[in-house]
């Protein structure tokens, strides 16, 4: 991201103008499927409980996980399997329609 942003300590204005939450406003609801999963010892944490509040406020449908664990392999490990379930559940809607 520093490639194309710049570093964040240069840019500021322009890290902020494409961060995830700060782009909230352009969904649309139901445009999108979106999944947040995400362990409780993650350095993500709390930007995706933000994220997570800010999408429930616009009334953005979405499935958001928390669960012990870290940014790493020891939680990926046990949250993979529900996101196959859901992008598979997904697909198989699609293909349905």
């Amino acid at each position: 991201m520093q490639k194309r942003l710049g570093s964040y300590a240069d840019e500021p204005e322009r890290w902020e103008s494409h961060t995830v939450i700060n782009l909230v406003h352009l969904l649309t609801p139901n445009s999108l499927s979106i999944i947040i999963d995400c362990g409780a010892d993650d350095f993500f944490y709390g930007v995706n409980e933000a994220l997570h509040s800010k999408l429930a406020e616009r009334n953005i449908p979405h499935t958001y996980l928390t669960g012990p664990g870290a940014h790493n392999w020891d939680y990926w490990r046990t949250s993979i399997p529900y996101q196959i379930l859901y992008f598979g559940q997904w697909f198989a809607q699609r293909k349905s329609e």
